[in-house]
């Protein structure tokens, strides 16, 4: 029998792009593989799961501790912008000797302010305002001290000035009244009652005699050291004035023109004494208001005040004096003393003789003028 032998069928060979094309997707099994092997397991995603919530949670609360701060800065600086502001406006508001400097001022932080700031973490403002209270405390006592005593050197000079002042003003009433009664006694005829009045009255002992060198010139001298003492020392003395009161003084308490010329005197003397008074009180009120006390000064400012009031108060009672001696005289004796008479310097220029004079020249008021100035009148401003 013979034995039928079987043969394997042989696989067909593969050609060589085949195989380049099986090696290829080999390598990319293999690499597959590899790369499945470097993934995490369901045990490794677990726990690297757990540490990426753990750090998403730190994150956050990172955060929430950061938005805390700034909340908390928010807070402190919203405490110190209003601190300075009310701590400042406060300042500004008190007097300027009490503004030492500009700005932040821990005395004037309040207990409930400090409260609050030491809350927030800030700490030294009690001390500090503390420190700066006893500063001021320290001024101000330093600052009354000096105050006292310039007080005390101002007032030793300045009180007795205001004393006298006072004393004027409540007398000056009493003074009119006693020489208004003089001129009516004089405009009656009784000539006699003035020299007693000056002496016993108004305690003027330079007219007692009036045979005495000192009775001559009283008058006059009286005029012109009043004019100094009580107007200003820049005053200058009015020359008509003085002319006429000399040329009274022998017929006094004989003559009723020369006895109300001296009443004049009286009358001026006590108008500028009135007068620096009110200003002297005034200085001291003001003086008062600004430092507290009047200064030693009180009497040269009144008298740079005084100058303007004297001199106008000079020209009044040169009118007075020159309108009662020509309201004695007729036109004709007016007319003649106006052309030929011998015009004392300062003479004042009345409404009478104005007239006088503008119906000379033909009521030309310019050529008016020019004969009252060449003829030796004053002519106002």
């Amino acid at each position: 029998m013979v034995q039928v032998l079987h043969r394997t069928p042989q696989q067909p060979k593969r050609s060589f792009g085949q195989e380049i094309l099986g090696t290829m997707q080999q390598a990319a099994n293999k690499y597959e593989q590899y790369q499945n092997s470097k993934l995490p397991s369901a045990k490794e995603k677990e726990i690297m799961l757990t540490h990426e919530l753990q750090g998403k949670n730190q994150l956050a609360l990172e955060a929430e501790k950061l938005r805390g701060k700034k909340e908390l800065l928010g807070e402190k600086q919203n405490f110190i912008k209003e601190a300075l502001n009310k701590a400042t406006s406060e300042n500004e508001n008190l007097p300027f000797e009490n503004q030492t400097n500009k700005g932040f001022k821990p005395e004037n932080l309040s207990d409930e302010d400090i409260i609050e700031a030491e809350a927030l973490g800030f700490k030294g403002l009690r001390e500090a305002k503390n420190a700066a209270v006893k500063k001021i405390e320290g001024k101000e006592k330093e600052n009354r001290r000096q105050f006292e005593s310039d007080r005390a050197y101002h007032t030793k000079t300045s009180e007795p000035i205001l004393k006298a002042a006072e004393d004027q003003l409540r007398e000056a009433p009493i003074r009119k009244a006693l020489i208004s009664q003089q001129r009516r006694d004089i405009s009656s005829g009784n000539t006699e009652g003035l020299i007693p009045f000056l002496v016993d009255k108004l305690g003027l002992e330079a007219y007692r005699n009036p045979e005495s060198a000192r009775f001559k010139s009283a008058s006059k001298e009286r005029f012109v050291e009043s004019l100094h003492t009580l107007g200003s020392a820049g005053a200058r003395p009015n020359q008509f004035i003085e002319q006429q009161l000399v040329a009274a003084q022998p017929t006094l308490g004989r003559s009723e023109e020369a006895n109300q010329s001296v009443l004049d005197l009286e009358e001026f003397i006590n108008d500028l004494k009135e007068k620096r008074a009110q200003i002297e009180l005034e200085l001291a009120e003001k003086d008062y208001e600004k430092f507290g006390y009047p200064k030693n000064d009180i009497g040269r400012r009144a008298d740079k005040l005084m100058k303007d009031y004297a001199e106008e108060r000079q020209d009044k009672m040169a009118y007075d004096i020159r309108s009662r001696h020509e309201n004695k005289m007729s036109d004709s004796d007016l007319v003649n003393d106006i052309v030929f008479g011998n015009i004392p310097e300062d003479t004042p220029i009345t409404e009478r003789t104005a007239n006088i004079l503008l119906i000379k020249n033909n009521h030309d008021k310019a050529k008016a003028r020019t004969e009252a100035k060449r003829l030796g009148f004053r002519i106002g401003k």
